[in-house]
């Protein structure tokens, strides 16, 4: 239900496809009729599709009114032209009234059928009227010539019929005694009221072969009869052929697209939610998930909706179909398609307890594959550094193992699923012919019936097949379903405002300011920070310093709102931050991370990055400033040279340098370094802080640093101890006053440069 509720974005196709694949279905289940009317009718029967022959002699009419009362005679002569019923009565058989001619016997008379609304009805009636009669003039024919081979049943019923119709006897019979007719009639009603299925169809093949032999008396070409028909029919099982292709085709195309579509609506989708999360949501989903799930979960899903819309719609309108058209067929083999259901059944059965289960487990361990991966990918200089090589490559083959034998026991089991299909297809085509060779030596079945049993029966086995093809996807598409909803339905925490007050200020400075700051992370008993409250002023530096874990980097998180904070407010020009749009807070403040991000592109894109109004004349500067400009332009293509994936192929002082550009690029009001000095030497450090004071000289510039060289000159630093400020001030003046200060101070600075502080080393 995951993945068929995903089918509502497509909805007009899925009809479409519906419409299409019932037409399919109609062609595939015409097909094995015509097949069996080409062996039965074109071939055994030499295209003689019934009892009603196209042309017959006026003898054999009036042999045939024999054994007829008034009304069939009235039908069956004015089918063939013949203006007075009454001339082939009971009473004036042999006086031949109102033919006119006496040679009316000898005359050749053709079917001229009836209106063309009528045509197939009447045909159909008359063909009941004239069946046992045919048969009788047949009986008398060849009770004689019979074949070995005969069976002794059919034997005896020709015999039977010799003897108890005998034309000529009749004949003379009724013209000397016209009641005589009434016991014949009486004679052929009990015939009819006794009959079963096995006499009507030999019956049926009598009164077909008596119009053969009547097409040999007269001297009509059979062969063009027999391939009329076989062209006539082997057209209609092309047209149909024909036509199921095209519809197929159609279906898997419209599958095909509609499952694309939607699998592409659904990675946007996720796309989306995934821009919109804040860092509490991208804490609970790791990166090497977010891909499986964006990529190869949405790939599982698209496979099975276009299993779902192809397979899952038509196999079942097929199979329904071919039972309804086997249970037409009236062989008497029913109970073999009820033994073929229920074996199909039990095996799928079996397989839905033992091997969707492992589907389940399978994506969970491909996810620690891609995760294991990931982490041994990124941490391979690490890695290589402590000589950890083989341990990672044993933790690799561990996880790799571990899907592998889930894939083994899966791979196998679905791999035996189609050879026992396909065997158990086999034996029930064998147990077919066998029972049905039964059939026909009796005379109870035609060979034609069979082959169409066989195709019907073929035709619901497939349909079976192809429903166990789905189990292949489907548990796995399930899983991947579940997993991208599971995306889909996190809901991110950090939203817009509902009505949001960007336009409130229309000169904003920049100024930000703390007031009572608490912030826990989601699920967390404890908060990491608690009651911050200070202001940053535009065109001051308040830098941020404090131990490891201390909370300056969850701290100046809050600015640009990666988090929410718990209690509390952080302001821009006195406005709540959460009052302002995403989009615009994120304008007005630029913020470099500990760690350099760069995109694939060049110098020149990543430093437009944050914002499509930055000029030229804004990068130029931006890399100035940022001590950047140097190694650019010592590059070939300076400004256009490329910079690889992660920036893989610049140093990582280089990358910070970029990252702290980018942010300068888009002159935004307040920028916050979240220990973005790192990687640079003392002197790049230098310049690019004294550059950062002479040319930024309105913005708010909020530093965290890990070393006191660089916060010396601060205009406020703000000492952060396990979550709580613990120090605010110059660096004289919190040399003197704060011991966590200090402390630091006594850590990374000399004893001279303590003692113009007024602080002992010692």
């Amino acid at each position: 239900m995951k993945i068929i509720a995903y089918l509502k974005e497509s909805w007009s196709s899925l009809l479409l496809v519906v419409l299409l694949l019932l037409v399919q279905v109609q062609c595939d289940l015409a097909v094995p009729k015509y097949t069996s009317s080409l062996v039965d009718v074109g071939i055994t029967q030499k295209g003689v599709a019934d009892c009603v022959p196209e042309k017959l002699s006026g003898k054999t009419l009036a042999d045939l009114t024999l054994f007829m009362d008034d009304n069939s005679a009235g039908t069956l002569c004015a089918a063939y032209g013949v203006d007075n019923p009454n001339a082939f009565s009971a009473t004036d058989v042999f006086e031949l009234q109102g033919f006119g001619e006496e040679d009316v016997l000898n005359r050749v008379l053709s079917y001229i059928g009836l209106k063309d609304d009528e045509t197939a009805q009447k045909r159909e009636e008359l063909s009941d009227i004239v069946c046992i009669p045919l048969a009788i003039l047949y009986a008398g024919v060849i009770a004689n010539n019979l074949p070995e081979e005969t069976p002794e049943a059919m034997r005896a019923k020709i015999t039977q019929f010799a003897d108890s119709f005998n034309v000529d006897d009749i004949r003379a019979e009724v013209a000397a005694n016209r009641a005589k007719k009434f016991e014949v009639l009486a004679g052929i009603s009990a015939v009819k009221d006794s009959m079963d299925e096995l006499t009507k169809m030999q019956m049926n093949t009598f009164a077909i072969g008596r119009v053969q032999a009547e097409y040999t008396l007269l001297k009509v070409d059979q062969d063009k009869i027999q391939t009329d028909y076989l062209y006539q029919t082997g057209g209609m099982m092309l047209l149909f052929s024909l036509a199921g292709i095209v519809c197929a085709v159609l279906v898997v195309l419209l599958a095909s697209r509609a499952a694309a579509g939607i699998a592409r609506n659904l990675r946007a989708r996720m796309f989306r939610r995934v821009l919109s999360f804040s860092r509490a949501e991208m804490d609970k989903f790791s990166p090497a998930s977010l891909v499986t799930r964006s990529t190869n979960d949405i790939q599982h899903i698209q496979m099975a909706l276009v299993m779902l819309i192809r397979v899952a719609l038509y196999s079942p309108m097929l199979g329904a179909g071919a039972v309804w058209n086997v249970m037409q067929t009236k062989t008497g083999l029913g109970w073999l398609l009820g033994v073929a259901i229920g074996t199909i059944l039990s095996i799928l059965i079996v397989v839905n307890f033992t091997v969707l289960p492992k589907f389940r487990i399978m994506q969970n361990l491909l996810d620690r594959l891609n995760l294991v991966s990931r982490e041994i990918l990124t941490g391979l200089p690490v890695i290589r550094a402590f000589g950890r090589e083989r341990n990672e490559e044993q933790r690799f083959d561990t996880a790799s193992r571990s899907l592998l034998k889930n894939q083994l026991f899966v791979n196998r089991a679905m791999s035996m699923l189609m050879p026992l299909f396909f065997f158990f297809m086999n034996a029930l085509t064998v147990a077919i012919v066998w029972f049905s060779a039964q059939g026909i030596d009796r005379g109870t079945m035609r060979l034609g019936d069979m082959l169409a049993f066989i195709t019907y029966t073929m035709q619901i086995v497939m349909s079976f097949m192809m429903l166990a093809m789905i189990f292949v996807f489907l548990p796995r598409a399930e899983v991947a379903a579940g997993r991208v909803n599971e995306v889909l339905r996190t809901n991110p925490t950090v939203l817009d405002p509902p009505s949001p007050q960007d336009d409130m200020i229309s000169d904003w400075r920049g100024e930000l300011a703390f007031e009572d700051v608490s912030f826990r992370f989601p699920g967390a008993e404890e908060n990491v920070l608690e009651g911050i409250s200070f202001v940053a002023e535009p065109g001051k530096t308040t830098a941020i310093l404090g131990g490891t874990g201390s909370g300056k980097s969850t701290l100046v998180q809050l600015i640009p709102r990666l988090y929410d904070v718990t209690a509390g407010r952080v302001t821009i020009d006195g406005v709540d931050v959460r009052d302002i749009s995403k989009n615009k807070l994120r304008s007005l403040v630029g913020y470099v991370p500990q760690k350099a991000v760069l995109f694939s592109g060049t110098i020149d894109s990543n430093l437009r990055f944050g914002s499509q109004t930055v000029q030229s004349d804004d990068v130029f500067r931006a890399a100035q400033i940022a001590q950047a400009e140097d190694f650019i332009l010592e590059k070939e293509h300076q400004y256009a040279s490329e910079i690889a994936q992660g920036g893989t192929n610049v140093s990582g002082g280089q990358r910070q340098r970029l990252a702290i550009a980018r942010a300068i690029a888009k002159k935004p009001k307040a920028l916050v370094f979240d220990d973005s000095f790192s990687a640079l030497d003392f002197k790049t450090d230098a310049a690019l802080r004294h550059a950062l004071h002479t040319q930024l000289t309105d913005a708010t510039l909020i530093i965290v640093a890990q070393r006191i060289a660089t916060v010396l000159h601060a205009d406020q630093i703000i000492v952060l101890d396990e979550g709580r400020v613990v120090g605010r001030g110059t660096h004289e003046e919190l040399i003197k006053s704060c011991t966590a200060y200090q402390e630091i101070a006594r850590s990374q600075l000399s004893d001279e440069e303590l003692a113009k502080g007024g602080v002992s080393n010692g």
